[in-house]
């Protein structure tokens, strides 16, 4: 019996381990989700010579390289935080 209850608390720890792992991921994730529109923002806003518009796009590229879904929900953020009206095509 005490070989069972070992095992389980063997179970029990990895579960925890995982799921603190889980976490902390997420937690990373969203941050650097952040971090990506607030570039986006400060990028727009400072777009106002040939250069600064590239390194927009150079920013833009870097996001689409994420994914479709990253690239449009970035963007979406960007518009919400910004105050822009987002209509559907």
């Amino acid at each position: 019996m005490p070989e069972q209850s070992l095992l389980s608390t063997s179970s029990t720890t990895s579960t925890m381990l995982l799921l603190t792992r889980l976490v902390f991921l997420a937690s990373l994730c969203f941050v650097a989700y952040a971090s990506i529109v607030d570039d986006i923002i400060t990028a727009i806003e400072q777009a106002v010579d040939c250069a600064s518009c590239h390194t927009l796009v150079v920013l833009l590229k870097g996001v689409s390289i994420l994914g479709d879904n990253t690239f449009s929900s970035s963007l979406i953020a960007v518009c919400k935080a910004l105050g822009v009206s987002i209509t559907s095509a």
